[in-house]
């Protein structure tokens, strides 16, 4: 019993530091899409990168 609370402990863990490092990857795309507007770019959905 001991070990399977070891175990749901770890994996709880492991789910919220995987949420998080999404969030953190989210932000960031979301902070160099706002720059990269900013800066007079255009996401080209065809070629899957920014364009002038």
């Amino acid at each position: 019993m001991k070990r399977f609370k070891r175990l749901l402990t770890v994996a709880m863990v492991s789910m919220i530091l995987v949420v998080q490092v999404n969030n953190y990857i989210e932000k960031e795309k979301i902070k160099n899409e706002a720059y990269m507007k900013m800066y007079g770019y255009e996401y080209d959905e065809r070629l899957k990168e920014w364009v002038k």
